[in-house]
């Protein structure tokens, strides 16, 4: 029979992962505290929690949260039974922030490497997350756009007012060598 602690975990787990809706887990080993504590710090800047989780308690969350939710049951059958240690990083509204954070963090780490996620409603493994993390941030990528767009309005006015700007510069030159 399972213990209320364990109970209590698993209907945590399910919570968070209803309130969530974007998280990612994490196979970790031989990890000192400071280092979990480094990542808290830098995840929590983005507004994102890191939790360890018991592998067979959030099998059983997931369970749950199937019987109602397709994308849970393509989880569940993709991705189970879990194995070695995980995390998990309960993401907030920015999760390409929080992406970039971890990816940054765990740079030349060798201990942190990804298993599956959901990010917006679409199921990532190892591969693609790993990808996704080493992209740009979504603010990042904006304003690349936005200068990108700006560029080509800004060397024209440049272009139209260099023949102007030299003719002004050749009669400055010729009025101080008259005077």
């Amino acid at each position: 029979m399972a213990s209320l602690k364990k109970i209590a975990q698993v209907q945590s787990i399910d919570q968070s992962l209803k309130q969530t809706k974007n998280f990612v887990l994490l196979k970790y080993s031989e990890v000192p505290t400071q280092l979990f504590d480094g990542l808290r710090k830098s995840l929590k800047k983005a507004n994102s929690a890191l939790s360890v989780v018991k592998n067979s308690l959030f099998e059983k969350a997931i369970n749950i949260l199937s019987s109602n939710d397709k994308l849970f049951k393509d989880l569940k059958k993709n991705f189970f039974p879990l194995k070695e240690s995980t995390l998990i990083i309960y993401l907030g509204e920015d999760w390409s922030r929080s992406l970039k954070q971890f990816s940054d963090f765990s740079a030349n780490k060798k201990n942190f490497t990804f298993k599956f996620g959901i990010l917006d409603q679409i199921i990532y493994d190892s591969a693609q997350l790993t990808k996704i993390a080493q992209l740009p941030a979504k603010d990042q990528l904006i304003a690349k756009i936005i200068g990108g767009l700006t560029n080509p309005a800004r060397r024209f006015t440049l272009a139209t007012k260099f023949n102007i700007n030299k003719f002004v510069y050749i009669l400055k030159q010729k009025s101080q060598s008259r005077g």
